[in-house]
């Protein structure tokens, strides 16, 4: 038998069991057959599961096939073999509210019947709590969406901060080397006057030498000529 979500064919005795214990404020419905059962008894049982579990997700839906071994263990396998197959409605783990027993096609949907209502009630609830919890899951995701959008709008103004003060910084720093570059301008233009300055002076200072140093010849000359009439 093909399996949905909320429909199980149990294969041991500890499955079954485990999975009562754990349908606790859940109604459970469940087929059991023997070996010795129809076969034609066995595929309506699990037709009849099968049809109800799609009509009622709020519900769980087993089928075991028992074990002769299994008889008399727990209080839903009968020992006696003339009285199977059982369809047993339960709620809340253990509470057998309705009882099959050599069920068959009819009694096994007008005891469904009977007591339907209680089941569409029980749906209502659930699709009504599976609506809230659709709800509250997505506005739990616009809710991370919107963080993420301004985690997002802050991060980007985080990085426009940074690179405007990037830019700025930049900026500065352009602005320094232009005014480095400036002032290494000016200084080797000074540098440059002072060595035209320099090489004026040395030149002025060369010319002035070399009168001197003319005139001072003239004079020995003079001297020399007057020395050479007086003897």
């Amino acid at each position: 038998m093909n399996t949905n979500q909320n429909i199980w064919e149990i294969v041991n005795l500890t499955d079954l069991v485990k999975i009562l214990k754990d349908s606790q404020k859940k109604f459970v419905i469940i087929g059991i057959t023997l070996n010795s059962t129809p076969q034609g008894i066995t595929k309506m049982i699990k037709k009849f599961l099968k049809s109800k579990s799609k009509q009622y997700p709020n519900m769980t839906f087993l089928y075991y096939n028992a074990k002769d071994s299994d008889l008399g263990r727990i209080s839903l396998l009968s020992k006696d073999r003339d009285q199977y197959p059982f369809i047993y409605h339960v709620y809340d783990t253990s509470h057998i509210f309705v009882s099959v027993n050599m069920a068959n096609e009819e009694t096994t949907y007008k005891a469904f019947f009977e007591v339907e209502e209680y089941y569409k009630k029980d749906k209502d609830n659930f699709l009504n709590l599976q609506e809230n919890l659709q709800e509250n899951l997505q506005e739990n995701l616009q809710e991370n969406e919107n963080i993420n959008i301004n985690k997002n709008i802050l991060t980007t103004n985080q990085n426009k901060q940074q690179n405007e003060i990037e830019n700025e910084n930049n900026m500065q720093e352009d602005e320094d080397a232009e005014a480095e570059q400036q002032r290494k301008i000016i200084e080797q233009k000074q540098m440059l006057e002072k060595l035209l300055l320099l090489q004026k002076h040395a030149k002025d200072y060369n010319i002035k030498f070399l009168s001197i140093v003319q005139d001072r010849k003239k004079r020995e000359a003079k001297r020399e000529t007057k020395g050479k009439n007086t003897e």
